[in-house]
């Protein structure tokens, strides 16, 4: 039987530290046909230098820079574009997979061959080493129409924990969400809900995805990182904060009026409460 290759796809830029934490967690996964597909985003810092010197002593890290600076979204794609293993896994430069995170997804394509992608638990480290928080759901098979009722209030249901199909992932990913409020800064330069986003339209194609809690994506809290940053708008400022929540309704409301009209009421009618809810 032939054992799948899987690509885990790490966009870099300006990581020269924390970059090395991430490829050795995937160099170090007990599963061992994997390729490391890192594409530097013109890093101005040594980066580049950290990567290449990973891609000398290990030949399934694959390093690739381009010329100009693209952005956070763009570069994802070219990650996705350059990798050839039939499955493909994000990995952000300041994160890490746990050690069976590739064993244990491949292990579930094979029992649940129609699955759309295979999700996991989350962790969120402070850079002590800490637990600060994570999300952890019940395991196993869940209906497409159980997510589309409660992605948006199952915190990571899904986002970039999912390993999915290469074939998916370049069929349906985007680098940004048609709106008419000029939000395509969030979607494309901050990766504001694209996660959630283009797994949503994969589902759309299939019945059911698999939920994992015995593997973890563990996501790294510290200044640069963009959720901290609260995508430039100001932590407890109004304003701000119905502009933050109206850019997710836009976009998760485009996906329900294009690819899953039958539950937009309920989504417009969930969210647009616990707006007001948060505001008040």
């Amino acid at each position: 039987m032939q054992i799948p290759l899987v690509s885990i796809c790490i966009p870099a830029y300006n990581r020269q530290e924390l970059i090395k934490k991430a490829i050795d967690s995937c160099i170090n996964q007990t599963y061992k046909n994997i390729e490391v597909v890192v594409v530097d985003d013109a890093s101005t810092d040594d980066t580049p230098e950290v990567i290449k010197s990973y891609a000398v002593k290990d030949k399934r890290v694959k390093f690739y820079q381009n010329e100009k600076n693209l952005g956070m979204i763009p570069n994802w794609l070219r990650t996705f574009e350059l990798a050839t293993g039939e499955y493909v896994q994000h990995l952000g430069s300041d994160d890490r997979l746990s050690e069976k995170f590739v064993e244990e997804k491949v292990r579930i394509f094979e029992e649940y061959p129609d699955v759309a992608f295979v999700s996991c638990a989350l962790e969120t480290r402070n850079e002590d080493g800490r637990i600060v928080g994570g999300a952890k759901n019940p395991p196993g098979l869940h209906s497409a129409d159980y997510v589309f009722k409660n992605s948006y209030r199952i915190p990571a249901l899904i986002c970039t924990v999912c390993t999915v199909r290469r074939k998916d992932i370049l069929k349906h990913f985007t680098t940004t969400i048609p709106n008419e409020w000029s939000y395509e800064d969030y979607y494309t330069k901050g990766g504001k809900i694209m996660d959630n986003f283009v797994f949503l339209k994969i589902l759309a194609d299939y019945k059911f995805m698999y939920y994992l809690d015995n593997v973890f994506y563990e996501s790294l809290e510290h200044q640069e990182n963009s959720i901290k940053l609260f995508f430039g708008l100001t932590k407890g400022n109004i304003a701000d904060h119905v502009k933050f929540n109206h850019i997710d309704q836009a976009g998760f409301g485009y996906f329900y009026k294009n690819y899953a009209q039958r539950y937009l009421s309920r989504y417009r009618i969930y969210i647009g409460a616990d707006t007001l809810a948060g505001t008040f």
